[in-house]
């Protein structure tokens, strides 16, 4: 991991502390950052205005359940906070018209820090590309082990779950990547017992600028757990495992391997937003349109 190794010593808020609340804690504990946490469970501020107020954040981080995420914003706007602001994935349930677009805000999508997306992207600058199909896929079961899942908010439409929401890291990656989709078909819903009324399972098509045909299917009921795209260029074909972190460049039998894993996402993004160099963070509005993608998607799989 190539960071400076001074610790940034920042005041942090972290607003919700599930298991990616925790999460981010580790990394900014590792970034040399002093963390207070904000949690309906804990029971330690009155109100995110009260916590703002008592830890004087140089930064916050919303991981609080999708379904807050837009009166939780709302709070730290309303507040006046003026620091640096990263509200997990997805930044709303749904397209808002409260939202305003605040600088300095950014949202959780950490999957562009890894390093074979790095790679990857740098592979494609000069390629033509012709298609693309992107595959993420995990048993819910199995996901949170102290948790069952129908206990989590992911097997609740209303809480913001479902597979699109959850798993929208490929959604983004598609616009990091391709571009803003202007074409879209998908067919999905609740096609197993491991959601109480979410969607489990989603399969679109799409087309952007960069790419004419993306294929992207996400789900819950996967059991062996797989994450991975493979992308067909006029000249080469590029196979990207995000598991094993390696990338594959046509029929090689040596594929790059690339050391760095999940949790070094967390704080190459942290550190990146923390020392307002931005070169890779989403920002406030390509999340908007995000989120206006996966309405989209549901408006579109509701009309076949």
């Amino acid at each position: 991991m190539n960071l400076d190794h001074t610790p940034l010593q920042k005041n942090v808020l972290i607003i919700g502390y599930g298991s990616i609340g925790k999460k981010h804690h580790v990394a900014l504990d590792h970034l040399g950052c002093n963390v207070s946490i904000h949690s309906k469970h804990l029971g330690n501020f009155s109100s995110i205005q009260h916590a703002i107020d008592k830890t004087s954040p140089d930064y916050i981080v919303v991981s609080s359940k999708t379904s807050d995420h837009e009166d939780d914003f709302l709070s730290i706007v309303n507040h006046g906070f003026s620091g640096p602001l990263l509200i997990e994935k997805p930044l709303f349930a749904h397209p808002s018209s409260k939202a305003v677009d605040r600088p300095k805000t950014f949202v959780g999508y950490n999957l562009r820090y890894l390093k074979e997306m790095e790679h990857l992207s740098h592979e494609l600058q000069n390629e033509t590309l012709l298609s693309a199909w992107i595959y993420a896929g995990q048993d819910l079961k199995k996901w949170r082990p102290n948790q069952c899942s129908k206990e989590s908010y992911s097997a609740y439409h209303n809480q913001g779950g479902g597979v699109l929401r959850d798993l929208s890291h490929e959604l983004d990656l598609i616009r990091f990547l391709f571009g803003k989709p202007h074409k879209v078909k998908c067919i999905g819903g609740k096609f197993s017992n491991v959601t109480v009324d979410s969607e489990d399972t989603y399969t679109c098509l799409f087309s952007t600028p960069r790419c004419p045909a993306i294929g992207l299917q996400l789900n819950y009921i996967d059991h062996t757990g797989q994450r991975f795209m493979i992308i067909n260029t006029t000249e080469h074909t590029f196979t990207v495992d995000l598991i094993s972190h390696t990338l594959k460049k046509n029929s090689s039998s040596n594929p790059m391997i690339f050391h760095d894993d999940i949790f070094s996402s967390y704080i190459y993004m942290h550190h990146e937003i923390l020392t307002q160099k931005f070169p890779k963070a989403c920002n406030m509005k390509q999340a908007l349109d995000t989120v206006e993608l996966i309405k989209v998607i549901e408006e579109t799989n509701e009309q076949n």
